[in-house]
């Protein structure tokens, strides 16, 4: 199956089996939504350091945009700050796309 946005330790998680636990939900400080290679650089790097309360949500599509997908991925780390990360600097790659979009989600969650 293709999964539009992958939710670490949800459906369509490749990385699922690792050898440490992330905090619960409510306690994740950060999460990170990145897309591509990114990600499985950003994975290693955190096991690595042994952090575990920072988890990643991939995009694995971005158009069309995964609105709600988005929204309820967001919702699921309620006192989480949400970032994107992308290799390019911010006035390239997909982040010029992504960002208005990204806000429009969490207006949709937040009822604004």
């Amino acid at each position: 199956y293709f999964f539009r946005v992958i939710i670490e330790g949800d459906k369509g998680d490749n990385m699922a089996k690792r050898d440490y636990r992330l905090v619960t939900d409510d306690k994740i400080r950060r999460v990170v939504f990145v897309s591509g290679k990114l990600f499985y650089e950003l994975f290693h790097a955190r096991a690595s350091r042994k952090i575990r309360d920072i988890t990643f949500v991939r995009l694995e599509q971005i158009a069309p945009f995964p609105f709600d997908r988005m929204a309820r991925a967001a919702s699921q780390f309620p006192n989480a700050e949400l970032v994107w990360a992308q290799e390019e600097p911010k006035n390239m790659g997909a982040y010029s796309y992504v960002a208005p979009r990204f806000r429009t989600a969490l207006e949709q969650l937040n009822g604004d």
